[in-house]
This record gives C-alpha cells, sequence and structure tokens, in this order.
C-alpha cells in the first residue's frame, strides 16, 4: 500500500494562468500579461456598441491617411445569359406510329417521348424481321407462343407413341373387366 494520493487536475484558472505565463514569456516585450480577476462562472452580455463606432463597412474605402471615404458602389453587372443548347430537330414520326398526346407530367416532353416511342417500334420491327417472327404482338400470349412452338413436337410424338399408349390402356381395362367377371363368377 501506497502513501500516494492521485493528482488532482487543474482548475480552469490553473490552465488559464500556465496559458498567460507561456504567451508572455514568448512576447518579445518581455512584459507580463496582466492577471485578470477571477473569471465569472457565467459570462456577463457585452454591451452593445454605440450605432457606427467600430464596426467596419467593407464597403467604404480607407485612403492611406487613414481617413474612410464611403463609396458608392453601382450594382454589379448582372451575369451573362446562358446561351441557349442547340438540339438537333427530331424527324417526325411517321403516321402510322401511335403518337403520345397527353403530357403525363414525365421526364421528356411529348416530342421526345414520341421519338424515343418511334425509335423502339423500328427495334422492334428490324429484330422481328431478321429472326422471321414478328415481335412485340401484344394480341398473343406468352401461354399462346408456348403452345403454338410445342404443337409440332407434340404431333411428332403423338405419331410416334398414340398406337402404343392405346393399345396399352386398352389391355388393362379388358384385363380388369375379366377379372371382375372372374370374381362375379366365382360367388
Amino acid at each position: 500500500m501506497s502513501d500516494t494520493k492521485p493528482q488532482a487536475e487543474p482548475t480552469m484558472e490553473e490552465i488559464l494562468a500556465s496559458i498567460r505565463k507561456i504567451i508572455s514569456e514568448d512576447s518579445p516585450s518581455g512584459a507580463a500579461a496582466p492577471e485578470p480577476a477571477a473569471a465569472p462562472s457565467i459570462a456577463p452580455k457585452p454591451a452593445a456598441p454605440a450605432p457606427g463606432a467600430g464596426v467596419l463597412d467593407l464597403t467604404n474605402e480607407v485612403k492611406d491617411d487613414g481617413t474612410v471615404v464611403p463609396v458608392t458602389a453601382a450594382p454589379p453587372p448582372p451575369p451573362p445569359a446562358p446561351k441557349p443548347v442547340a438540339q438537333p430537330m427530331p424527324a417526325p414520326p411517321p403516321a402510322a406510329a401511335q403518337q403520345v398526346e397527353l403530357d403525363d407530367g414525365g421526364l421528356v416532353s411529348t416530342p421526345v417521348a414520341n421519338v424515343a416511342a418511334q425509335s423502339f417500334a423500328n427495334l422492334v420491327n428490324s429484330v422481328g424481321a431478321s429472326r422471321g417472327m414478328p415481335l412485340g404482338n401484344s394480341a398473343q400470349t406468352l401461354e399462346d407462343l408456348t403452345k403454338d412452338l410445342l404443337r409440332p413436337m407434340l404431333k411428332q410424338w403423338l405419331d410416334a407413341n398414340l398406337a402404343n399408349i392405346v393399345q396399352r390402356v386398352v389391355e388393362r381395362e379388358v384385363a380388369k373387366l375379366a377379372l371382375r367377371a372372374d370374381n362375379d363368377h366365382l360367388r
């Protein structure tokens, strides 16, 4: 067990005093900074300065001799107007293309939406033509498309297997009927 007490933390006044001491040692005149009275726990409100006293107005000009001359500055010139950005005129869509007439508050304007829709329609037509099958047929559902694709394969499979399936089913049903007839006869 030791008799050493833990060292107490320095108070605010002690910290401020040590800072003043360091500042006074660093000052070129060597004069010590005056010790202020004990700092109050709550700082008082500073008094309001007299109008115009000690206020630096950055719109005034200070001459070399120290006199302040008010400057009546002209308002700054207005910024130059931005140049309009030249945009190419979109080609008018063909008459067969669907036109969007109502502005629904979207992100693009009606003419731009029409040009984009026409571009998509041209893409769908060119891809459909290259595949030999039209794309985007809204009247044909995925189910209809699947039926159309599976129909030739199903026909080929049925041509090869239907006769054997019918023969097995008929033989099974005939065997059941024969077994039932035998059971009824034995009773």
